[in-house]
């Protein structure tokens, strides 16, 4: 026969056991003295074309603590901000963007110059 045990909210709100702190080891209070950080995703997404130097501007500009994005080596050594699709085994994908077979990592920096973006993709919000 399993044994199980149940909990309440309140008995686990009470029990040291049931703290994410207490678990990792934390031994600052991380709960009161600061404020949570506010970060753009991928930029400023509703006021400008994510992962551009505006959208991260604006998001600068707007108080964002930082900002998420994706960057990626090209494959003649040169970085680059992009999004795609796919998966951390297959990133950089490029069907839902340029409506092309491939990733972004199959590219040099000159070649993915000269990629044409779908505008009216879904992924443009």
């Amino acid at each position: 026969m399993k044994r199980t045990r149940s909990f309440s909210k309140a008995t686990a709100m009470q029990s040291p056991t049931f703290s994410l702190a207490t678990k990792l080891n934390v031994t600052d209070d991380i709960t009161h003295n600061h404020r949570p950080a506010v970060i753009g995703h991928r930029g400023s997404l509703y006021t400008a074309l994510e992962n551009t130097s505006r959208s991260f501007i604006e998001a600068a500009q707007a108080g964002a603590d930082g900002i998420e994005l994706d960057v990626f080596l090209l494959k003649c050594g040169t970085l680059v901000v992009f999004h795609g699709t796919g998966t951390d085994q297959s990133p950089g994908l490029l069907s839902s963007y340029c409506g092309i077979e491939g990733s972004i990592l199959e590219y040099t920096a000159d070649e993915a110059r000269r990629l044409t973006f779908n505008k009216h993709s879904d992924q443009f919000g």
